[in-house]
């Protein structure tokens, strides 16, 4: 649903089934990394960094992939509350970080991204998780 924050795992790829944009929080970038390490999609994907709210917007057509070089909470930006759809790849497990997510919090209660309604303003936080999953084999 619009305005709602989940995780995306690194290696985790998404499809939508229709046109959709998303919001990630700016600081998932830093300075001297390229922007394409980070931000796994097709070449016409558009995206915008907007510094005012702090959050990159990535607009993808119908059909593109989406997958990040790292963790990271994400936001689907839309202007009504129509659930939107997407084909979800799981990463692989050896790909995947383990017990870490980055995390997108609110810093003020009222949320707004400029005219794409239902999104916020938010702060960049890693996080470990206090126990880690043990996968055995029989």
């Amino acid at each position: 649903m619009p305005g709602t924050t989940f995780p995306l795992p690194k290696g985790a790829t998404l499809r939508p089934e229709e046109d959709v944009v998303l919001a990630l929080p700016s600081q998932l970038i830093s300075g001297d990394e390229r922007i394409g390490s980070i931000l796994l999609c097709d070449d016409d994907a558009e995206l915008t960094l907007n510094d005012k709210v702090g959050a990159w917007y990535i607009k993808l057509k119908a059909g593109m992939t989406f997958a990040l070089g790292r963790s990271c909470e994400i936001m689907l930006i839309g202007r009504d509350d129509r659930p939107r759809f997407f084909q979800y790849l799981a990463p692989d497990v050896k790909v995947s970080e383990p017990s870490s997510c980055i995390e997108w919090r609110p810093r003020h209660a009222a949320w707004q991204f400029e005219r794409h309604g239902g999104a916020a303003i938010g702060e960049l936080s890693r996080s470990v998780a206090s126990h880690a999953r043990t996968h055995q084999r029989k």
